[in-house]
């Protein structure tokens, strides 16, 4: 399905559009809306075939499994020669992005939820938050823990709240925001990662 067409792809770059950490990887106002839709349509392409992509009337979660050894990748080899051409004069940015969340990205069996967006119109109403405590119930049962990058103070609290401690300290972008790692151990009772 072509992104521009694709709900999902739509509802995660009006969640992401305007957020700092997309400002900062895409600075230019203009382009921004067509990075991103290029951008997270090859990382939802990839999840449907490696990952997990759980969507509902209003919210897009994109998980990933991380398994022992390396992190799990938002895109392939395919993908990522084709991000190339589609971030541009941005690329210098996403490959630090890529670079800092890497090194501190877990290794062991777990799932890496890479992307949460929600639909602005229903932004702070509980629907995101009923989605992950569901996604993360499901995950609880399968035992296996969980990981992500808050990428603001309200979300690492948010996250906090249903179970998720921080790793380490912030991971730092050159001149931009703050991103949070964050682990939740199977059903969410903190300790340390695998």
């Amino acid at each position: 399905m072509p992104a521009e067409t694709d709900v999902r792809v739509r509802t995660l770059v009006s969640a992401f559009v305007d957020d700092a950490v997309s400002c900062w990887l895409v600075p230019d106002a203009d382009a921004r809306e067509q990075v991103y839709l290029d951008w997270f349509g090859l990382v939802v392409e990839h999840a449907d075939r490696v990952g997990a992509v759980k969507a509902g009337e209003s919210v897009v979660e994109v998980w990933l499994r991380g398994t022992e050894g390396e992190p799990p990748r938002m895109l392939d080899d395919a993908g990522e020669r084709r991000m190339a051409e589609v971030a541009g004069p941005f690329l210098d940015r996403v490959g630090v992005l890529g670079e800092l969340t890497g090194a501190r990205h877990p290794v062991g069996a777990h799932w890496y939820l890479s992307l949460i967006g929600v639909a602005p119109h229903h932004q702070r109403t509980g629907v995101g938050t009923a989605a992950l405590a569901a996604s993360l119930r499901e995950y609880d049962r399968a035992g296996l823990p969980t990981y992500l990058e808050a990428s603001s103070l309200a979300s690492r609290a948010l996250y906090a709240r249903l179970g998720f401690t921080d790793l380490g300290g912030p991971i730092e972008l050159p001149g931009g925001p703050d991103l949070y790692p964050m682990w939740r151990a199977v059903g969410g009772r903190g300790g340390e990662r695998r």
